[in-house]
């Protein structure tokens, strides 16, 4: 799978967080050479968005946007499912490979979408108990 332009990936600087992240390592596992534009995710960031919005670079305002074939990509679950596909890679041999394929992504989903207020949950329960082992292996 070799991209015909350039490929970008613009996502927030925040290490190995975020879902940019798994953009990032599929890209690297497809070998596929990227420039890697990383943005502040402090309060720029509104008035950064907005401009990109003006310029078509990011539809809803928010990252990751893949720029890749001549077309600007986002959302990285769909953009996971791009490459994914170009690479031959996702889609199976029946209906039914699709959609454990599908399902499979759609758990990451649900699990990206309810872990911010796991971890607060988390963050406010170690805050609470003085033994935070014990404290976890009561709620195993």
């Amino acid at each position: 799978m070799a991209p015909t332009k350039k490929v970008i990936l613009h996502y927030f600087d925040l290490g190995s967080k975020g879902c940019g992240e798994v953009v990032r390592l599929i890209l690297r596992e497809l070998r596929i050479n990227f420039e890697d534009k990383r943005y502040a995710y402090n309060d720029t960031w509104a008035k950064l968005s907005k401009t990109y919005q003006e310029k078509g670079l990011s539809v809803a305002g928010k990252l990751p946007v893949l720029e890749m074939d001549g077309h600007i990509l986002s959302q990285h679950i769909p953009l996971l499912r791009y490459l994914s596909r170009s690479a031959g890679n996702y889609d199976g041999s029946s209906s039914y490979d699709n959609w454990l394929a599908d399902a499979v992504s759609d758990i990451y989903v649900d699990w990206r979408a309810a872990m911010p207020e796991t971890l607060k949950a988390l963050k406010k329960a170690i805050s609470e108990r003085p033994n935070v082992k014990e404290y976890i292996a009561s709620r195993l």
